[in-house]
């Protein structure tokens, strides 16, 4: 079998803009290979776009399905940029979703937060290729731990 054409089909639906048929396809493709890491993280990125088109109430569920993708791929290849990447995405997502929510769980969110930034900072050790995004990032993330929209001690 070979998953390669149906990975092909994904990266050019999600640039034609249609990520639940990427999806999809991707789907597919993992069946085929559920150990290559490129269509793990792919469906870990697609999963988190997904998941930011939510409202701000929406569930923090739905951000598990990247985290799990993203997870794997970690498992196996662990010093993994983009892994760490998508975890510290998906961790500050979820930590704004909190702050938007009227009980406003700033436990929570100060962990999340924290997690964030060591993802980031781990992506970055781990050579990440957009650096200077990801250090721009762990700046907001600095000023949400310690600006007026900052976690309640």
């Amino acid at each position: 079998w070979d998953w390669m054409p149906t990975y092909h089909a994904t990266q050019a639906r999600a640039a034609a803009g249609d990520l639940p048929g990427a999806l999809e396809e991707l789907t597919v493709s993992l069946r085929q290979n559920p150990r290559y890491v490129p269509s793990l993280l792919h469906a870990a990125f697609i999963e988190f776009n997904l998941a930011t088109t939510e409202p701000p109430t929406a569930s923090p569920n739905v951000l598990e399905a990247a985290r799990a993708y993203a997870r794997e791929a970690q498992k196996l290849c662990p010093p993994l940029p983009e892994a760490e990447d998508i975890l510290g995405r998906a961790a500050l997502l979820e930590a704004d979703r909190l702050w938007a929510r009227p009980e406003n769980a700033s436990a929570d969110r100060e962990r999340l937060l924290l997690e964030a930034a060591d993802r980031f900072a781990r992506a970055i050790a781990y050579g990440a290729t957009n650096e200077r995004e990801l250090s721009e990032l762990q700046t907001r993330v600095r000023a949400s731990l310690t600006g007026p929209s900052a976690p309640s001690r």
